[in-house]
């Protein structure tokens, strides 16, 4: 069983005990609300149909619609954006001919998991598209390992524009992101995120860090369980090859996070 097979299967699990307890009320809970948003995002991302019996009309299919407004407003805004430096070079150099553009998030909008890298690469900036080439590769095969794919999750980085030869953004560029990030997040609401490498890690922390001693520690950002990881381009380098199997060990860490009872 996949690891959001086991997902679905707890959140059936916890349904079911909710609609006993509907039974003695007469009317849904706010627990049972939650899981059955839950699990219909659950089959949602999996392609499968809404499995809950809640009735969602004024509710799940409202906020859904709203999600989906959001997500579009988020992707116009970002297109166009010439906030700070990224976004003006970017014009700059599609002025001068070359093919590229910026690079929103991507993916389900109803998702327990959400990853945050730090800005688009030379491939994701011609395809639009995050994490799509080599280290989106790479990350697509370490997602997989706890039972996950890249369309079960949503991704967006610190910023959207490629800055010039791959260095990491200036904290002036991701301070002009910022708001598309967070709109994106609480947009989304996942209930783990896993950062990925130290820039996306300081975004959410508020300050710089080595990623070498923030690694598998988790934190909570607003009401989100944060997982920091090694990025999956450190991962290509000769000398980052060696920390594969605690990249392993952070997600897999997600997956039990995410496995556990917030409470809800």
């Amino acid at each position: 069983m996949s690891g959001i097979e086991h997902l679905e299967e707890d959140a059936r699990r916890r349904l079911k005990a909710c609609e006993i307890q509907r039974g003695k009320l007469g009317r849904p809970t706010p627990q049972e609300l939650y899981w059955a948003g839950y699990l219909d995002a659950l089959c949602q991302v999996q392609g499968k149909s809404v499995a809950s019996n809640v009735n969602w009309a004024s509710e799940g299919v409202t906020r859904m619609m709203s999600r989906e407004r959001v997500a579009s407003r988020i992707r116009e805004e970002v297109l166009k954006c010439r906030a700070c430096k990224l976004g003006e070079l970017r014009e700059e150099r599609k002025e001068a001919g070359e093919n590229i553009t910026a690079v929103p998030g991507r993916g389900p909008l109803r998702t327990p998991l959400m990853l945050v890298g730090e800005a688009p690469g030379a491939q994701e900036e011609i395809d639009g598209i995050p994490f799509c080439g080599k280290a989106g590769q790479l990350l697509d095969q370490i997602v997989g390992g706890i039972g996950f794919t890249m369309n079960h999750v949503r991704i967006a980085n610190t910023v959207n524009c490629r800055p010039p030869g791959n260095r990491n953004p200036a904290p002036e560029e991701t301070h002009s992101c910022a708001r598309y990030l967070r709109w994106d997040i609480l947009n989304v609401d996942p209930k783990v995120i896993i950062a990925l490498g130290s820039c996306a890690v300081a975004w959410f922390k508020g300050h710089p860090v080595k990623i070498t001693q923030e690694r598998g520690k988790p934190f909570t950002w607003e009401h989100i369980t944060v997982v920091p990881t090694f990025h999956p381009a450190y991962l290509l380098r000769p000398n980052g090859r060696e920390q594969m199997p605690v990249v392993e060990q952070d997600f897999a860490l997600a997956l039990d996070l995410l496995r556990r009872d917030d409470g809800q």
